[in-house]
């Protein structure tokens, strides 16, 4: 009985996880690719400052994913080699589910102090593939001065 209970408390306690492993199914990937298309998305507004140095959940993300992303004519490399002022480092959250079965992503891009910002986007997963149903900016850095060259088009126009 004893080992009963514990294969159903394991087994709900997996089914609880609200958190995806950091390349379940390239989540990162789809994020940049959805990210880099849109212009008036900060990375979007951003693409000349390269490469971009990027972490998923904490970790480099993998060289599969650098590779991978070598189709967008941008340089991609794994978060720790990154130093202050060369290029974007990139910080994309684990997906977090919400209640109605979407997930919370968070990204913050940073190559100084006047070049970062915070980002939400909401994504779903179909099977394998991902896909943005919404990208949200919850803040960008604006020190010393309005920093009107690294913000996206719509924001360049209200400063």
């Amino acid at each position: 009985m004893y080992k009963l209970t514990l294969a159903v408390l394991l087994t709900l306690l997996t089914a609880c996880n609200t958190t995806l492993p950091r390349d379940s199914a390239t989540f990162s990937e789809t994020l940049i690719r959805h990210e880099l298309a849109d212009q008036d998305s900060y990375m979007g507004a951003n693409q000349e400052i390269q490469p971009f140095f990027v972490t998923v959940d904490g970790l480099d993300m993998s060289p599969d994913s650098i590779g991978r992303l070598s189709d967008t004519g941008l340089t991609f490399r794994p978060g720790s080699e990154w130093l202050n002022g060369d290029g974007m480092r990139m910080s994309i959250s684990a997906p977090i589910a919400r209640a109605d079965g979407d997930f919370d992503v968070s990204h913050v891009y940073y190559c100084g102090r006047r070049c970062a910002a915070s980002v939400t986007s909401v994504m779903r997963r179909r099977g394998a593939n991902w896909i943005v149903l919404s990208s949200k900016l919850q803040g960008i850095s604006q020190l010393d001065a309005p920093n009107n060259s690294f913000k996206p088009n719509w924001l360049r126009q209200s400063a």
